[in-house]
């Protein structure tokens, strides 16, 4: 296992959790490795961070397919860049979660949330009803 910050190898996992399984996440907090990038090197360096985050990355789009029975919604829960860009879904609750008969997965196709009312939220030009009343900034 590589630890978070450095490239060197620790023998124990005190903190067993899924974000040091990342080895590209310590991209974000400077490893020794990006020290010195320079121009002609950064691309490389990329490229590099994102081939090793692709195991991991195909990892989890598959259990999202073994897990959530909806194809279209499996398909819109997977991301399609690397697991350090955004959101990396490794929670074991999560994509059963979209099984649910009273969960849906509203796909903003990356415009956001139109607006919020205490009633709902307006996505794609269509209101969803929350299951609750919403309290809203003034």
């Amino acid at each position: 296992m590589a630890a978070f910050v450095s490239d060197a190898a620790e023998d124990v996992d005190l903190i067993s959790d899924s974000w040091i399984t990342i080895p590209s996440y310590s991209a974000l907090v400077g490893p020794p490795k990006a020290k010195g990038l320079t121009d002609a090197t950064v691309n490389d360096y990329t490229n590099h961070l994102q081939a090793i985050d692709l195991e991991r990355q195909d990892r989890i789009r598959a259990r999202v397919d073994s897990v959530v029975e909806n194809p279209k919604t499996a398909r819109s829960l997977k991301a399609w860049y690397s697991g350090w860009c955004k959101r990396p879904c490794f929670h074991d609750d999560y994509p059963p979660t979209f099984n649910q008969s009273d969960v849906e997965l509203i796909d903003t196709k990356g415009r956001g949330i139109e607006s919020i009312n205490e009633n709902g939220i307006v996505c794609n030009g269509v209101h969803y009803d929350a299951d609750r009343p919403i309290e809203t900034l003034d």
